[in-house]
């Protein structure tokens, strides 16, 4: 739990610009999954699946995920549905689809006809594939960087982080984690938009450590004790989408990122760019809860100086007088974005 002294702590890097629109709007922009800045991150839980399901044993595979092999066997005689089990010939197809490799399908036929390892992850290949091509799901993620307790508490809720300042800008936001929540729960109720705060996940190629959110998934994927309808198939798939947005490859663990995450099947919230893509959509606070701003390394301490005290007179000017702020004492690394 958190202690009222040492709030978990939430920073969102950006440069100027950024940092001015987001106080004079009061809005949190977030971005479209397929123009993050790794635009192959949504593809990790899906690429690494299909490697693991080629390459490994049945043996292997429930050794590297004994624990949920093991959960997913002592649910299975009470709670499995048999429709998950029928169609099976299509269900088959897609697998094969996806695979692209007929020894591979091979192996995994005799698996396939009941709820094991196997099948429970190529029924999650399925989903997600079948989602991303024909179902209009848009997704969206504002990232920030989390300050954990125990890890150099004091030095990074000051400074930053090195590679943050070098990748997005010179002005950090501080975030309280549990304020922030709870503006988002408020304007949940208020707007009936849901957005979900999470932690990123950083697994290795065998996904061994997400397996309790493997669980999760398996519980709203199989655990059906009726038989479906249109919003429990959506229910079921949304899940899998966000279990996808939330792992990210094991190098950029420095990161240390939280996501806001958010979702829509339409275009109504939807933003374009010249090109017509579709690049994000908007999160508008009646308050923002931001505790301080960091300004980042700079060429000179007068240059930080004079960045400190044009910032102060316009967060004075802008109806933000409460807002502290903090200079980082990282040295001068280059020139930002």
């Amino acid at each position: 739990m958190e202690s009222p002294e040492q709030p978990t702590l939430l920073m969102h890097y950006t440069n100027a610009e950024g940092l001015e629109g987001i106080l004079k709007s009061k809005t949190l922009r977030l971005t479209h999954h397929s123009c993050t800045n790794d635009n192959m991150e949504t593809f990790y839980t899906f690429n690494a699946l299909k490697s693991l399901l080629k390459n490994k044993s049945y043996k292997e595979m429930c050794d590297i995920f004994e624990e949920l092999s093991e959960y997913i066997s002592q649910q299975l005689p009470q709670n499995i549905s048999k429709h998950l089990l029928e169609n099976s010939d299509d269900y088959i197809k897609s697998i094969g689809r996806i695979l692209s490799d007929d020894e591979t399908l091979r192996k995994l036929k005799p698996h396939l006809g009941s709820a094991n390892i196997y099948s429970f992850f190529s029924r999650f290949l399925v989903w997600f594939d079948y989602l991303r091509d024909n179902e209009g799901i848009h997704w969206y993620t504002f990232s920030l960087s989390r300050i954990d307790h125990g890890k150099n508490y004091g030095f990074f809720a000051q400074n930053g982080r090195l590679s943050q300042w070098r990748a997005y800008g010179n002005y950090a936001l501080v975030f309280r984690k549990d304020l922030l929540e709870k503006a988002l729960k408020d304007k949940h109720e208020k707007d009936d938009v849901s957005y979900v705060p999470e932690s990123v996940k950083y697994p290795g190629p065998d996904l061994k450590e997400i397996s309790d959110d493997f669980k999760r998934f398996f519980k709203a994927q199989y655990l059906i004790n009726v038989p479906d309808d249109e919003q429990k198939l959506q229910n079921k798939a949304i899940f899998g989408i966000i279990l996808i947005a939330f792992v990210k490859h094991l190098g950029f663990e420095e990161e240390n990122e939280e996501r806001l995450w958010g979702m829509h099947i339409n275009d109504k919230y939807l933003e374009t760019n010249v090109s017509g893509k579709k690049y994000n959509t908007c999160m508008n606070f009646e308050e923002l809860p931001i505790e301080k701003i960091i300004i980042g390394p700079c060429k000179s301490q007068q240059e930080q100086e004079d960045k400190e005290k044009h910032l102060k007179t316009w967060l004075e000017d802008n109806g933000y007088p409460n807002i502290a702020i903090g200079r980082s004492d990282i040295p001068y690394v280059g020139q930002y974005r």
